[in-house]
């Protein structure tokens, strides 16, 4: 059984407010984080992912973070976080006792993928983008953790 949302209206509301998104927002996943779109498809939408629940801390969403960034200042192509009005990438969120982890990221170009789209092509550009990620990767020096604003 796929994992439920757990974030009520309210909650989404208020993480749109802290991230300062005034777009309409659409639940598309969940199950790890809950994820949503922003502004809809076609346009200049975003993505919205909200963790919570997952023993994840502040210092490891950033460490991630730092990554992206990292990767992509090295020519991958990655979807970088947006800052939010307070000048940070991730912001915390404590609504009714729960701690609330949001990052709001540029949305990548392209659709879902589709079943129909599953093929010997597509694994070989998955085979390319890893390759990509694991140069990044190793062949440098690792980025140094920084501080959240």
């Amino acid at each position: 059984m796929p994992p439920q949302p757990t974030l009520s209206d309210q909650q989404v509301s208020a993480v749109c407010a802290c991230l300062g998104i005034k777009q309409q927002v659409k639940r598309i996943g969940v199950s790890q984080n809950e994820v949503f779109e922003v502004g809809g498809e076609g346009s200049d939408g975003s993505i919205l992912r909200v963790s919570h629940g997952r023993g994840r801390s502040l210092p490891e969403i950033e460490a991630g973070l730092d990554w992206i960034e990292d990767l992509s200042g090295r020519g991958v192509d990655a979807c970088k976080p947006r800052r939010s009005p307070n000048g940070r990438r991730c912001e915390e969120i404590e609504f009714g006792g729960e701690t609330l982890l949001a990052v709001h990221f540029d949305r990548a170009p392209g659709r879902k993928v589709e079943r129909a789209d599953v093929s010997l092509s597509l694994y070989r550009s998955l085979e390319v983008l890893t390759g990509k990620l694991h140069t990044a990767s190793f062949d440098h020096p690792a980025p140094q953790p920084r501080r959240a604003p």
